[in-house]
């Protein structure tokens, strides 16, 4: 069981974990249960547009089938490989590796993509917020997408310093393990986007316990009894049990989708 440190042992070369690895543990409960609907991006009827603040993005991009189809394809693919990765790590590579190749260009530089993802999750939340397993599933994969756009690959691109220790990766870091809390998505949606929407729940959040949630059981503990798997420094564990539990499945994602900073495609 990993300390209770985000901090590298010495000597090992400096690795992050794959966005992926955080999406696929927060919609572990959807995915075990095989609730295929709260798989599916609402559209359309099901989620009608904003009535008057865009959060940051506007109304093309909520109307963009483009954004809405890799949206929804992402959701499927991290799913789809929670469940490939124990069993076939190679397939589970393969996936990603595809899935990033084919939307190089949303992914690396789309910076209206990247705006685009916050402000739905931000419409999702002030709806729904995450009373439901379907929504909160959905909102917790798509900010860890959009934190990993803003701070990692089109930051990258950009010429920002995305090495180990620098200041975006500290914070990527940081999100990637605050998001799977209320929360951390309330706080994350407060920084990221540039309207006042969220500021009342923001509010709200500072009488929330520091909670977060066990990778294996999906329970809820305080912030500070949890410990860190000391390869991705990112899954969090309640006890040795856990982690010994969930490995098999952790196993494939920890070390194959581990990258270093600077091997980001471009």
């Amino acid at each position: 069981m990993g300390k209770k440190s985000r901090k590298k042992k010495t000597g090992k070369p400096a690795v992050r974990s794959s966005p992926e690895v955080v999406a696929a543990a927060a919609v572990a409960e959807a995915v075990a249960g095989r609730d295929n609907d709260a798989m599916i991006l609402p559209t359309g009827k099901n989620l009608p547009l904003p009535s008057s603040c865009f959060h940051g993005s506007n109304l093309a991009a909520f109307e963009n089938h483009e954004y809405a189809g890799v949206m929804q394809a992402y959701i499927l693919m991290v799913s789809e490989v929670y469940e490939i990765g124990r069993d076939n790590s190679l397939i589970a590579t393969q996936r990603y590796t595809k899935f990033r190749s084919d939307h190089n260009y949303l992914m690396n530089h789309d910076a209206d993509f990247c705006c685009f993802i916050f402000a739905y999750c931000a419409h999702l939340y002030l709806k729904y917020d995450l009373s439901s397993a379907k929504y909160k599933a959905i909102i917790t994969q798509l900010l860890t997408l959009g934190v990993t756009l803003r701070y990692i690959n089109q930051a990258a691109v950009n010429g920002v310093d995305v090495h180990p220790g620098s200041e975006n990766v500290v914070k990527w870091n940081k999100y990637c393990s605050d998001i799977p809390s209320e929360r951390g998505v309330i706080k994350c949606l407060a920084r990221e986007t540039p309207c006042n929407c969220m500021h009342p729940k923001k509010a709200e959040a500072k009488g929330m316990d520091k909670t977060n949630v066990c990778n294996d059981c999906r329970n809820h503990f305080p912030k500070t009894s949890l410990s860190f798997c000391t390869g991705c420094q990112i899954a969090k564990y309640c006890s040795k049990a856990c982690q010994v539990s969930d490995w098999p499945r952790h196993r494939a994602l920890c070390k194959t989708q581990g990258m270093k900073i600077n091997e980001i495609d471009k």
